[in-house]
């Protein structure tokens, strides 16, 4: 079949076949619920807050999350005019993304019901259009400038026609079909899970199959999705006849990447364990074990060189013809930056892509910029906060962060970590001290010390000296000193590292346990101040992610 043989359902606007075809039956059981939010939501935008507000569990999140589309905004194309097809559009989560950069957008979704539900997406762009088909029933000769595959290729075994028992054969048939519809020029950009990804060693279930080293162990039982290692893939689009490929690795993984690495220019000088955020989470189980810090583990595989082969997830962009004519006609280069961080979580306002650059100079840059170019100038005059996204000198040398992590690592946390808060407290009196109290005799410091982590601060690798980065946030008035302690327990303990220090707290509350640390630096310290502190903490996170101060 070709897609200009397809006719419009008016009930859907979805595309049909005039041939009885069978349908793909996959579903998730989100779809119902994903129909009615958004028949009703007005602002359908990958910053949308309607959408953002509406994410309820695991399968909604994957379709209403606004990284869904950073796998395909970290390259920065920009030429409009090239013809995209999307194979395998699910709910039209990364269709949106392509609608609102491209003026020639064909998404094809193998089940009818979620073909309906990427119409409803994008209602409002034209432009795309959505077929309901298995691509594999497709004639789709050279006509697309650029075909996506994201979270498709390990399906291929369940619905080929022929090759139902071999995943590498279907899967290669499925990227012969894809570099048939390129033209002469053009690319893939395919998106898959690696069976080899360090969070099914530090024990996290197979993200498909939900059994424990499944991948890693070669899948015993076909009758799931089959994901493959780096090795295996580049032997696959070989064999489809792809001239070059390029690796990224999405972290912690494809399906929601907050952190993107450029496999082919990262090295050791780049620090790249600093970019990626653990723990990794369980997409079968909220509940998982952790055989180990995976941030310690990361760094030790960037030493290695094993990054690449135990990235969790890959994202690949693989070449039909010459690689650099591909780059300038979609205007795109895949060397000019390393890494690509993501903070989406947020008003949209603030949220922002962090890039890791070499400039002409041949130094290294890091980089802030709103994300994905939607959002205008913001104006904080009457605000009690401060923002402002800055470019930083790049550092060498780890986060201090790293330091906790090697005392849980060496089951000495619970010695040495007090310690480190004490002159982690020196440090910011040092740097932002105002120079007065507080009616309780509490130091007072500079707003611009509201946000300084234990996480946005490296440790030079030469000189061992503690270098603020990422300086985003500030209060535009003197904050206490054991805020801005309180904040960094709080969101180390319980929020952000919570899964390391399960052991350490015991399921005791934060304010129990906040209360024993601080008061061993404050003496007079009380439950009231943990209480303020709190509350400012839930001021600060409100204007983060609402501009406001209070819901």
């Amino acid at each position: 079949m070709k897609l200009g043989d397809f006719v419009l359902d008016p009930s859907t606007n979805v595309h049909v076949s005039s041939a009885e075809t069978p349908q793909i039956n996959y579903l998730d059981g989100s779809e119902r619920y994903l129909y009615e939010v958004l028949t009703w939501s007005h602002d359908l935008g990958l910053l949308s807050p309607e959408l953002k507000k509406n994410v309820a569990d695991w399968p909604s999140e994957y379709h209403l999350s606004r990284y869904r589309a950073t796998i395909v905004d970290c390259f920065d194309f920009n030429n409009k005019e090239a013809k995209v097809l999307e194979l395998g559009a699910g709910c039209g989560a990364v269709t949106r993304w392509l609608g609102e950069h491209f003026e020639d957008v064909h998404a094809v979704e193998g089940s009818f019901q979620r073909a309906g539900i990427a119409r409803l997406r994008c209602r409002d762009l034209s432009h795309v259009k959505i077929y309901a088909a298995n691509f594999f029933n497709l004639d789709l000769d050279k006509q697309f400038d650029i075909v996506t595959l994201i979270g498709v290729l390990e399906y291929s075994h369940l619905y080929h026609p022929e090759d139902r028992k071999n995943p590498y054969d279907a899967s290669l048939a499925g990227l012969h079909l894809v570099h048939r519809a390129l033209k002469d020029q053009g690319i893939l950009v395919l998106a898959i899970e690696n069976k080899l990804g360090l969070k099914y060693f530090s024990g996290a279930k197979e993200d498909h199959s939900g059994r424990l080293f499944d991948g890693i162990q070669g899948y015993p039982d076909r009758s799931t999705a089959v994901t493959f290692s780096a090795a295996e893939l580049e032997r696959l689009l070989q064999d489809a006849g792809f001239a070059a490929m390029d690796f990224f690795l999405p972290f912690p993984d494809y399906k929601l990447a907050r952190t993107i690495l450029n496999a082919q220019v990262l090295s050791v000088e780049h620090y790249a364990h600093n970019w990626i955020e653990t723990p990794f989470p369980d997409r079968v189980t909220r509940e998982r074990v952790h055989l180990f810090n995976e941030s310690l583990a990361l760094r030790e595989l960037g030493k290695a060189g094993l990054l690449k082969d135990l990235s969790n997830s890959f994202l690949i962009v693989a070449h039909k013809g010459d690689k650099d004519i591909n780059c300038r006609n979609l205007g795109f280069s895949d060397t000019d930056w390393i890494a690509r961080h993501y903070s989406l979580d947020r008003h949209p306002d603030f949220c922002k892509r962090v890039s890791l650059l070499r400039t002409d100079s041949n130094a290294l840059q890091v980089v802030n910029h709103q994300a994905f170019d939607t959002v205008s100038p913001i104006d904080l005059s009457d605000s009690l906060f401060s923002h402002a996204l800055t470019s930083d000198k790049f550092y060498q040398g780890d986060l201090l962060l790293f330091s906790v992590f090697e005392m849980l690592a060496s089951g000495k946390f619970e010695r040495l970590f007090q310690p480190l808060l004490e002159q982690f407290k020196e440090f910011l009196m040092e740097r932002f001290s105002a120079g007065g109290k507080d009616p309780a005799g509490i130091p007072l410091l500079s707003g611009e010390a509201t946000d300084i982590t234990l996480w946005n601060i490296i440790v030079e690798e030469k000189t061992g000296e503690w270098i603020v980065f990422d300086r985003e946030w500030g209060f535009k008035a003197l904050v206490p000193l054991d805020f801005v302690l309180w904040r960094n327990l709080y969101h180390l303990l319980f929020t952000r590292f919570e899964d390391y220090f399960i052991t350490f707290h015991s399921e005791r509350s934060p304010d129990d346990v906040i209360y024993e640390i601080l008061q061993k630096i404050f003496p007079a310290y009380s439950m009231e101040r943990c209480g303020l502190a709190k509350e400012f903490d839930q001021y600060f996170q409100n204007f983060a992610r609402h501009r406001r101060i209070s819901d």
